[in-house]
């Protein structure tokens, strides 16, 4: 995404399917974050989905690698 946001040229940006719904609502948050150039807070505001998630409530997942 910043690389293409770099050019200064006119975009659309659409997303894909198929995904579970509090991965691909991270994602789509984060991207345009990127697109329009914003640092987001980390933590996930009280909204209707709240629930999904749980347990820490943040828009970046610690991946632990093997």
């Amino acid at each position: 995404m910043k690389f293409m946001r770099d050019f200064g040229i006119p975009m659309l940006v659409l997303g894909g399917g198929g995904y579970t719904i509090k991965n691909v609502s991270r994602c789509w948050t984060y991207e345009t974050g990127l697109l329009l150039d914003k640092e987001l807070d980390n933590t996930i505001p009280p909204n209707d989905y709240y629930e999904y998630y749980a347990p820490h409530y943040q828009l970046h997942l610690n991946v632990k690698k093997h």
